[in-house]
């Protein structure tokens, strides 16, 4: 009986460290799961441009899905469909991320006309 709970502490020790080493190895690589390879818990502070010419300023991206982009502003939580978004500009990245016609996110040089 001793042997059976030793082993099973073992297997559920050995477990809990595999599953830790996971969850370290995608935190650096960053959340990318339905954002087209996009770390965006890296992002940081982004500003997000509007096809009609509005901007939100000091946003940051927390999800992207495939109909909308969900963000965060003044400690709120907010969301976007993407047919209305020109682009994303992280402040702290040379790249800018939009949309192509299959709503998938795609990173660029410059935001398109």
């Amino acid at each position: 009986m001793k042997i059976y709970l030793l082993a099973a502490c073992i297997c559920l020790a050995h477990s809990e460290t595999q599953a830790q080493q996971k969850d370290t190895l995608n935190y650096s690589l960053g959340l990318q799961s339905g954002s087209g390879g996009i770390a965006l818990n890296r992002l940081g502070v982004c500003t997000i441009k509007l096809k009609d010419g509005t901007r939100f300023i000091n946003c940051a991206i927390k999800e992207i899905k495939p109909l909308w982009v969900v963000y965060q502003k003044n400690r709120a939580l907010h969301d976007l469909t993407i047919e209305r978004i020109k682009c994303i500009v992280p402040e702290n990245e040379n790249f800018v991320i939009w949309f192509d016609a299959e709503n998938k996110a795609l990173a660029g040089s410059d935001c398109p006309n």
